[in-house]
């Protein structure tokens, strides 16, 4: 006698759904790691793209400065005129800094200017910037050419 309810060619129920349950679970787990490298991405780019333009902005302020004449700091020390005619101004509310009218550096979370006398009597020009992740420049320069 020959049982016709013997069928191998094809999955039962409840392989079906072991099968769907190991897949989906796989999927999850993948597209869990997916995102968090994403994210992770998404964050770093963002990073370096604040430090280049901090950066930036500290090396091009730095060059200006160290061929300046004359240097006009506010009493806030949040702004500073180079040479009656290049002004740099930081607005805190919008974490943005700005030269001469044209954004210059976004995402700014501190900016402090001052120019003290050192002990030779030579003009010192501080500056430091703080981005919104904390990370930050801190320059002094000696301007010589001051009179």
């Amino acid at each position: 006698m020959k049982n016709n309810l013997v069928n191998d060619k094809g999955m039962t129920l409840a392989e079906l759904l072991v099968v769907l349950a190991i897949s989906s679970f796989i999927m999850i787990i993948l597209t869990s790691i997916l995102l968090t490298v994403q994210n992770q991405y998404t964050d770093q780019s963002s990073e370096a793209g604040n430090l280049f333009s901090m950066t930036y902005a500290s090396k091009v302020i730095t060059k200006e400065v160290r061929m300046a004449k004359n240097i006009e700091v506010s009493p806030d020390h949040t702004s500073f005129i180079i040479n009656d005619d290049t002004a740099y101004v930081f607005h805190r509310e919008d974490g943005l800094l700005v030269k001469n009218d044209v954004s210059f550096v976004s995402n700014i979370r501190d900016f402090y200017v001052d120019v003290i006398k050192d002990e030779f009597e030579n003009e010192k020009f501080i500056l430091r910037i703080n981005t919104e992740s904390g990370k930050g420049v801190d320059t002094e320069i000696i301007v010589r050419g001051s009179d």
